[in-house]
């Protein structure tokens, strides 16, 4: 088993346009997220970020590379068990929220938890409510609340499904300052429970910095790694 939650082995994506012309957004990558820390990866804006983030997690395949999270090799994995595999053990926090719009507020935070037939810790649910300032939304329509009390439903979603590992696509982009750190700190603060891990796609170079490591991208491949100190 290859050391690391999240290992990414000479990964390559490519595009291949309606003419046929291809498009390389990365190429030859290799990446390490440790269990029990916090791991960003930042760069320009059309840089890869979200693109290398999907193929971490399994959500798309990459076009050359292996991947593994907790030791399993996602890329050999069928559409069924892999969809079974994140179900049981990975997180995800979007940039569009992936709420359910007409679903009340606690019945989409409840939904991955109803999926797998898990447990619902109601306190949990109430605490994490009143920690993002959404107490008494429970019974909105996930369509009536804003960007960024979407995005907080989404986070609070994760977290009381306990995953092995959290992946989190621009958290903090349709938040104010204050809401962002609120955000990233409970990220960070999830990160460094025992065999957790998080990695998380931030074009904010000030939360970046809050996190263990930093890859950052530019050009299809990374230009900068190493923990925080390192880079500072």
């Amino acid at each position: 088993m290859r050391d690391g939650v999240v290992v990414a082995e000479q990964l390559s994506k490519n595009f291949v346009s309606g003419d046929g012309t291809p498009t390389v957004v990365f190429n030859d990558l290799s990446f390490v997220a440790a269990g029990g820390g916090m791991t960003a990866i930042t760069g320009p804006s059309g840089c890869g970020k979200s693109t290398l983030l999907y193929c971490l997690s399994g959500l798309e395949q990459p076009s050359q590379g292996n991947v593994w999270v907790l030791g399993e090799e996602l890329t050999k994995k069928n559409q069924r068990n892999l969809a079974l595999f994140r179900r049981s053990h990975i997180g995800f926090v979007f940039q569009s929220y992936n709420l359910v719009p007409s679903m009340t507020v606690r019945d989409n935070i409840m939904l991955p938890l109803t999926l797998s037939h898990r447990k619902v810790d109601q306190g949990s649910i109430a605490a994490l409510m009143d920690k993002f300032h959404l107490s008494g939304h429970d019974n909105d329509a996930a369509s009536s609340l804003s960007g960024g009390e979407q995005q907080r439903v989404s986070l609070i979603r994760t977290l009381v499904a306990d995953p092995d590992v959290v992946f989190a696509d621009e958290p903090t982009g349709a938040l104010d300052q204050k809401s962002g750190q609120l955000v990233f700190s409970q990220l960070r603060d999830f990160s460094h429970r025992p065999g957790k891990c998080v990695v998380v796609v931030t074009h904010d170079l000030r939360l970046a910095r809050q996190c263990d490591v930093v890859y950052t991208m530019s050009d299809g491949g990374f230009v900068a790694s190493g923990n925080v100190e390192e880079q500072a």
